[in-house]
């Protein structure tokens, strides 16, 4: 599911807009979205001119009906390049509440393929229909073409927004996005579905990065109005010259087990969590 949705990072619940104007599709708005657009790309291709590599830490909480998963995520990123470390601790099936099940998993592209590293699979690359969910931000203005169509300005809480139609894909609904007049940051992402119930991307808590750029520290996604999961940026770093054999998928591999008690270790580390 959100299969063009996750490419798209964010936060925030829509808590409600006002509609403060309505811009008609014309060509002269097909011209004003192909300026906005041109101009977004201007600013974010400076952004990466200033950052040569990125390490940045993530956790995200994803409700569930045995209760909370946590994913803990290190994202490395150098032009191209990327390698997600994760670990995800699940509620346990055991009657103890402090126990916990963990798989870990790390994830390389190198700039042609997609590989995936667990303890239980051990090394393999990835098929074309698996690496969408691994997309990162840097492929995000490729979504948004020359098809895409202004349907109105409205605000979403202090964002005054374009409102940004990107047209339907095969067996898809479309996707509509609310980007930012001014700082030109995607707000808010809304698809729809062809059973009635949307999924919507929400971003917040945006913060100056590198080039006058700003990146959203907090993401929201949302099934009609049931919060599915919060992502939040804990750290990031950059320029840190981060070594070629990061992202070697000749060198990748993952220690440890797929699942494993987490109480246990930690006690054996001498210590809990935060």
């Amino acid at each position: 599911m959100f299969r063009r949705i996750h490419i798209l990072m964010g936060t925030a619940l829509l808590l409600g807009f006002a509609v403060t104007s309505l811009m008609p599709s014309s060509a002269s708005a097909k011209d004003d979205i192909s300026e906005f657009i041109k101009k977004a790309k201007e600013a974010y291709e400076k952004y990466q001119a200033e950052v040569k590599d990125e390490t940045i830490v993530q956790e995200m909480k994803t409700a569930s009906p045995t209760g909370d998963i946590t994913t803990y995520n290190t994202v490395y990123l150098m032009g191209d390049k990327m390698r997600l470390e994760s670990r995800m601790e699940m509620p346990s099936r055991s009657e103890d509440p402090d126990s916990k099940r963990v798989m870990e998993s790390v994830v390389v592209y190198d700039g042609a393929d997609f590989w995936m590293a667990t303890p239980a699979t051990g090394k393999r690359k990835l098929s074309q229909h698996e690496v969408q969910q691994y997309q990162t931000q840097r492929r995000l203005w490729d979504m948004i073409s020359d098809e895409a169509e202004m349907t109105g300005s409205e605000t979403l809480g202090e964002h005054d927004c374009y409102v940004v139609q990107l047209p339907a894909e095969e067996d898809e609904a479309g996707v509509k996005l609310w980007m930012d007049k001014n700082s030109r940051v995607i707000v808010a992402v809304e698809e729809g579905s062809t059973r009635g119930n949307e999924s919507r991307l929400v971003n917040s808590d945006f913060r100056e990065v590198e080039a006058g750029w700003r990146i959203p520290y907090k993401t929201q996604v949302y099934r009609g109005d049931r919060l599915l999961s919060t992502l939040v940026v804990k750290s990031r770093e950059v320029n840190s010259d981060l070594a070629e054999s990061l992202f070697d998928p000749e060198a990748l591999s993952v220690a440890g087990r797929r699942t494993e008690d987490v109480r246990e270790m930690m006690q054996g580390q001498g210590g809990g969590g935060d």
